[in-house]
Formats: C-alpha cells, sequence, structure tokens
C-alpha cells in the first residue's frame, strides 16, 4: 500500500466516524496504520464521552428549568411548598422529603411539609438525624450529604439501617437562610453525589426566592384586605356619622320651629291681653288682677323656655356652676311637690309621697336636683289626666352600687316602646300618643345631663297608655359613719 493510498483513506474520514484504518499494509505503513488507529480509537472514545457530557448539561439545564417552572407555577405559600417538595424529591429520585421553615423570630424550625414515596419505617429517626445536622446546615449556609449512614447507628435499635442516603440543604431568601430542604433514601440504592448537590441547590435557591416572593404577596394581599376593611369601616362610620348629622340638624330644624311655636304662644297671649287692657281701661279689678295674672303665667313660661335652653348649652360647654354639698334627697322632692302644687290641683290629680324614716345623704348640687324632680313632676302631671294619681317614691339599695334611688310614677298616657330609648334626647318630646302636648324637649336631657354629672343613672319604663316611671340614681354618702337625714 502507498502513502498516496492511505492518505486518500483518512481523508474520507468524518469527525463523526474516525477509523479505524483497514487496509492491507506491510513494514513501516503497517506500523502507522497502527498507531493511527490507536490515535483514532482515542479521539472517538473522547468524542463519545464529550458527546455524553453535552447531552447530561442540556439534560441537566431542561431539568432545572422544568423544575423551575413548576416551582414558580404559584403564589400561594402552602401550594407552593407542596409542589416545591414533589418536584424536588422528584428531581432527587428520593424516596422522602420534607421542607422546614424558621419561625419570625429564627429560634425555630417548624415543620412545613412532609412527603413519602415509600414509607420510612422509623420517622423518628428522621428527627433525630436532623437534629445533629441542621445546626451546621443553618449556620454555615451549606449542604449537608451522606451516604454511608453508618455513623447514625447508635442512635439505638439500628434505626440508622432505615436511611441509606441523606442530603440537606440551606433554603435561603435574599439574605439569610430562611429554613432547610431535606431528602432521604435515594431509590435504586444510589448515592448523592456532588453534581446532585449542585443541581438540587440551584432548584432550593429558586425555591427560597419563590418563598419569599410568596410572603411578600400573601402580606401585601393581607394589607390590601385589611386597607380594603379599614375603608368600608371608615365608610360605614362617615356614613353612620352623615346620618347622625342629618338627624340632629332635622332635629335642630324641629326644635327651632317648636321653640319659635312656644315663644310666639305666649307672646300672642301677652300681646292680646295687653291689648285688651290699653283699649279698656275701665274694666274692673277682678278682670284686670285675671288678666295680669294669665300675663305673669306667661311670662314664667318664657322665662322656663330660655332657662332650659341656655341650661343645656351651659352644661354642653362645660361652663355650668355647681354647689356641691352634703344635702337631703327628702328634702329636694318637698321642694319640688311645692313648686308643682298649683299644677296638681288645677288638674285634682293625687301626689303621694313615700320617703323611709331613714335614709343617707347624698353629695350634689340641691338646687338642680330640684330642678329634675320638678320636671319629672311637672312632666308626670302634663300627661296625667285629671283626677289621676302620680307617685314619687325613695328607697336605699346595695347592688349594684350603694345608692339612693327616686322613681316618679304616673297614670299618664305612656309612652311608645319604639320611642323609649329617645326620651333623653335632646329636641325630642315624649308621651306622645293620644294627647299632643307642647314642650321643647329639652327638660329630660338637662335632667340626664344634670344626674350623669353627679355620677348617677336615669332611665325609663313605661307602657303606651298605662303610665310611665321615671327613676334615677344618687351615690350615697359614705363619710366614716353613715350620714342620716
Amino acid at each position: 500500500m502507498s502513502i498516496h493510498s492511505l492518505i486518500e483513506t483518512i481523508n474520507s474520514f468524518s469527525p463523526d466516524n474516525i477509523g479505524p484504518i483497514k487496509i492491507p499494509s506491510e513494514g513501516e505503513i503497517k506500523e502507522l496504520i497502527n498507531a493511527l488507529n490507536i490515535l483514532f480509537a482515542g479521539l472517538q472514545e473522547k468524542n463519545i464521552k464529550e458527546q455524553k457530557k453535552s447531552e447530561e448539561e442540556a439534560f441537566t439545564l431542561y431539568t432545572i428549568n422544568y423544575a423551575s417552572k413548576l416551582i414558580s407555577s404559584t403564589i400561594d405559600i402552602q401550594e407552593l411548598l407542596g409542589v416545591a417538595i414533589d418536584t424536588l424529591i422528584e428531581i432527587a429520585q428520593a424516596e422522602k422529603g420534607s421542607l422546614m421553615l424558621l419561625n419570625d423570630d429564627n429560634s425555630k424550625l417548624v415543620v412545613k411539609v412532609v412527603k413519602d414515596k415509600q414509607k420510612i419505617k422509623h420517622p423518628e429517626t428522621r428527627l433525630k438525624i436532623e437534629k445533629n445536622i441542621l445546626s451546621s446546615v443553618i449556620n454555615e449556609s451549606k449542604p449537608y450529604f451522606a451516604n454511608d449512614i453508618k455513623e447514625f447507628d447508635d442512635l439505638g435499635d439500628g434505626l440508622g439501617k432505615d436511611i441509606n442516603s441523606i442530603l440537606s440543604l440551606p433554603l435561603m431568601g435574599k439574605k439569610d437562610v430562611i429554613g432547610v430542604v431535606n431528602l432521604y433514601n435515594r431509590l435504586n440504592n444510589k448515592e448523592f453525589t456532588q453534581d446532585d448537590v449542585n443541581i438540587i441547590s440551584t432548584l432550593v435557591t429558586q425555591t427560597g426566592a419563590n418563598i419569599e416572593n410568596a410572603r411578600l404577596y400573601k402580606e401585601l394581599e393581607d394589607w390590601a384586605k385589611a386597607l380594603e376593611q379599614k375603608v368600608a369601616e371608615r365608610t360605614k362610620e362617615l356614613e353612620e356619622a352623615n346620618s347622625e348629622l342629618r338627624k340632629i340638624d332635622q332635629a335642630k330644624s324641629d326644635f327651632l320651629s317648636t321653640t319659635a311655636h312656644e315663644l310666639k304662644t305666649p307672646l300672642t297671649s301677652i300681646k292680646a291681653i295687653a291689648i285688651t287692657l290699653l283699649n279698656n281701661p275701665d274694666e274692673d279689678v277682678n278682670t284686670r288682677t285675671e288678666f295680669l295674672s294669665l300675663i305673669d303665667s306667661e311670662v314664667d313660661r318664657l322665662t322656663r323656655l330660655i332657662n332650659n335652653t341656655l341650661n343645656l348649652a351651659k352644661i354642653e360647654a362645660g361652663k355650668m356652676d355647681w354647689d356641691m354639698r352634703d344635702i337631703s334627697i327628702s328634702d329636694v322632692i318637698k321642694t319640688a311637690i311645692i313648686n308643682t302644687n298649683p299644677l296638681s290641683k288645677k288638674k285634682k290629680i293625687d301626689v303621694n309621697v313615700n320617703l323611709p324614716d331613714k335614709i343617707p345623704l347624698i353629695v350634689g348640687d340641691h338646687d338642680k336636683l330640684i330642678q329634675v324632680v320638678t320636671n319629672l313632676l311637672s312632666n308626670a302631671i302634663k300627661f296625667t289626666p285629671e283626677e289621676g294619681e302620680i307617685e314619687v317614691k325613695v328607697r336605699e339599695r346595695h347592688h349594684p352600687e350603694h345608692a339612693i334611688q327616686v322613681s316618679v310614677s304616673d297614670t299618664g298616657v305612656g309612652i311608645a316602646r319604639e320611642d323609649l330609648d329617645k326620651v333623653f334626647d335632646k329636641f325630642k318630646q315624649v308621651g306622645k300618643g293620644k294627647s299632643e302636648l307642647s314642650g321643647t324637649g329639652l327638660g329630660l336631657t338637662i335632667c340626664k345631663e344634670i344626674i350623669e354629672h353627679h355620677c348617677g343613672k336615669i332611665w325609663v319604663e313605661s307602657e303606651f297608655e298605662m303610665g310611665s316611671t321615671f327613676h334615677f340614681t344618687l351615690p350615697a354618702l359614705k363619710n366614716g359613719n353613715e350620714k342620716w337625714r
């Protein structure tokens, strides 16, 4: 064989098909062909290895890309943890895996999800092993893997034999370790290799980033929901406030209308009486006296109206003067009855008083408490038909606190059930049923303000057309020994 034939044979080879050279030869040509065949065999083997490596790298990239997409497929934190551990077990070809996260103060690992392909006989072994290795995985932020598990046989009962391999990897957030991923028992008794660790570490890093993103999304979602709820609550509060303002505005309009009417009525009477007296200077003395008495009554009515308005304004502004001292509630009630006696006599109403022989003193403003009882009696007389009955009752009570309770009952028109919770509101008139009686709706509001200033309570019990009972309590005086009236 000539050198020319050998060259032609070599030129006919392709990169994927090199040698061997199979042509007859002798002497030096044969030796050259043997040397070339050895060289070509080495090149062919190298090509095969490189091709296999390229295929493995391509598969690895495909695997990482595929697994990353799976792990990134959800932002729901619990679903993400489940998908992540399933994917990592599949990629690692392991029997079992667990994903653990550090709690808020990084003091404890909490198992979030555990998945099995095949049951490990002694799951307590896993926990004991983890205690030995997890601290180093977290503190050093480095993976731990072992294939020879004999070192764990000293845990007792030969439990270590149930695990042939283990891989623990730190679960990294953006800055710090946020947990640990554990994988156990390679299928078909394979060992974990450094390449396995490198691939799975990449996926675990992706998992950590996704977990933090999911946490941030959850926090943002929770914040948005809380904000939405807060906005809804504030909107409702504003709507309620606006509704209340509208009610107050309407109540004030009604009050102004009522007050104007109340002022106009006595003024009209006074004006008419004055004109009559002026036009009849020779009117007899009895008629003149009756007219002057009517003028005096109407002036008193105007004065009460103006005083009620001014007193409420002072109380609400905190500018009311209070003369607080030790007083007897009995004296207050007796004075109020004297004040309202002309009204009760005019309607032939009996006012019965039920006072105990002994009752503790109270600390209060004498005149303002008289105003309260007088107002309650005046209302009772106003809404009670002629020849009706009114009872004023006083008793001492010890529960829920030591107090004096005063009750004013009448046999009047009563209060409708739907109006009971409104009787102490400003500008509201009570006792409206079959009898439409005048009033500004300030008297009971003032009573409530005065009683509450004395640290007491006031309330009403009533049944429509069956009468009403107004109650109020005042703290009984205690100063060493009981003080009695």
